[in-house]
Order: structure tokens, then sequence, then C-alpha cells
């Protein structure tokens, strides 16, 4: 009788193993497009607070507009970049590796 309750719950646990290979896959696309996508908003966000500076340069009347975008361009960067730091720190305080491959040491020659 036990026999028989372990193999159904081993059989009933083997689509769950499929499952978490899959979501481990499924995880894997998903931070290699963060990681291309991370560096772009924050190039955006440069791009935002030169724009609103060269506007606040060369404009005589839509200073106080520009200055608005020059300060919500900063806290943009600043908060991307604490939490990108912020990430890596956890990372490496809790020796947490992410899934790209490992390379192989070699040799000297």
């Amino acid at each position: 009788m036990m026999k028989k309750v372990l193999a159904g719950v081993v059989v009933g646990l083997a689509p769950l193993l499929a499952l978490a290979q899959t979501l481990e896959g499924v995880i894997g696309k998903v931070r290699g497009i963060l990681d291309l996508i991370v560096p772009v908003i924050i190039g955006i966000a440069v791009i935002y607070f030169l724009w609103n500076v060269a506007k606040y340069v060369l404009s005589a009347d839509g200073k106080e507009e520009a200055r608005t975008g020059m300060i919500w361009g900063i806290i943009g960067i600043v908060v991307m970049v604490s939490v990108w730091g912020l990430v890596a720190l956890v990372q490496n305080s809790f020796d947490i590796r992410g899934t790209s491959p490992q390379s192989v040491p070699t040799l000297p020659q």
C-alpha cells in the first residue's frame, strides 16, 4: 500500500519537475532580455536629461519646464542605477550566481 502511494506521489509530481525546468528556461530568457533593455533605458534617461539641459541653456522662456525635466531625468537615472547596484550588491552578498555559463579554466602556456 505504501509503495503505491509513494509511486502515485512520484508520478503526480513528475510534471512539476518538467515545469520547473521550463520555468528556468523562461526565467533565463527574461533575464537575457532585461540585460539588454536596462542599459538602453538608462541611455534614454541620460538623453532625456541632456535634451532638457540643452533646452534650458538655449531657451529664453521655457526654463522652468526644462529645469523640471532635468530634475526628473536625474531622479530617474539615480533610481535606475541604484536599483541595478542594489541587485548586484545582494547577488555578491549572498553569492548568487547568474544563469550565464561558467568559463572553463585553462592552463597557462
